[in-house]
This record gives C-alpha cells, structure tokens and sequence, in this order.
C-alpha cells in the first residue's frame, strides 16, 4: 500500500502541492519521525548483538532536492478528501471530526503554506468521482497508483509504504510471490 495525494491532472493547485511537498523539509521530518518511531521503540525492546545487520531508514524522497516554492497567492482553501474508516490513518475522531495520520498530514502541510484546509470524509468508493466533480482539491487516502487512475488522476510521490510481507516456513520458501506459487496453498491474514 502506497499513501499518496490524488488530484486533477489539470490542476495548479496540485502542481504547487508536489513542489512544496518535494521541497518541504517540515514535512519530510514530521513523516520520518512517523515512521521511526516504531524502530527507535525496537531498538529499546530488542537489542540485537555485535553481528547484526544496520536497518535501513527508508527514504521517499531526496532531501536535498529544493524546488523553488510555488506562487501561493491565489490560494486560499485547500479542499482535502478522505476515506471514512481506515485507521489508523483516516477515520471519525470521538468527537465526530476527521482523524488520523492523513488528516494530520494534510493539516501540517496547510499550516506549512499557511493556507485554510477542509478534510472531508467520504466512502472510498467515492473518492475519485467526488474529485471529478469538484467536490474536492485532492484525494489524501490510500490510493493505488495504477495507470488507469494515472489517466484520470495526478499523484505526488507517495509518503508512506505499508511494509506488509508474506510469510511461510523455511522448508516452503517460494522464489518470489506470484499467484501460481500460491495455488493450493493456505493462506492465513489478520482480520481488521
């Protein structure tokens, strides 16, 4: 899974957003203390001995890589959508507003050009067309980057990548996950 903003090809306003998304160093700290968290957490838990490997810090973009900031003037709300039930990154907070780690997202980066957001929470069924219609500015949800949405849709470079893994016994190792290496096989998965 790969958590990345959708909008209108033709939009400026998404233009500007991928400037400023490549080119702001608050942004890439607050997604890089995100996802360190959990590894400074294992370094506390599991201290692995003098043989073990250095874990790489995953990268999503160059940080040294300054685009000029985009002309902002004429921007004066951003109008994000997102998905309803998908925490721990979007989902109704207790008090009945949006929540979680793509409303924040989306908060910090509107704070960052000092512009007003609105976060919308829609069926993510319904992402897509409700941007189509200019019912939104841009998609911040878990949206595959197919090339048929690529036709329809612009995406900035993604911000988060699921670090999911298949599993299975030393003696059943696959060469590589293909569905015909799979046929016949059980295939357990954590529900929720």
């Amino acid at each position: 899974m790969r958590s990345q903003i959708a909008s209108a090809p033709d939009a400026s306003l998404f233009r500007r957003l991928c400037a400023l998304q490549a080119r702001s160093g608050l942004l890439g700290l607050f997604v890089a203390m995100a996802l360190s968290a959990g590894a400074a957490h294992a370094q506390i838990v599991a201290r692995p001995g003098p043989e073990a490997a250095p874990q790489a810090v995953p990268g999503f973009w160059d940080p040294r890589r300054r685009p000029d900031r985009p002309d902002l003037s004429r921007l004066s709300v951003i109008r994000f959508l997102t998905e309803t039930d998908y925490p721990p990154f979007n989902f109704t907070g207790p008090d009945g507003n949006p929540a979680g780690f793509n409303v924040d997202l989306a908060r910090q980066l509107c704070e960052e050009i000092k512009v007003t957001c609105t976060v919308q929470m829609r069926r993510f069924d319904t992402l897509l067309d409700a941007l189509a219609s200019n019912r939104g500015d841009a998609i911040i949800a878990s949206v595959a980057a197919s090339p048929q949405l690529r036709a329809r849709v612009d995406f900035t470079d993604p911000y988060y990548r699921a670090p999911a893994r298949f599993v299975s016994r030393r003696d059943a190792a696959m060469p590589e996950v293909r569905p015909e290496y799979l046929e016949g096989k059980k295939i357990g998965a954590i529900a929720g």
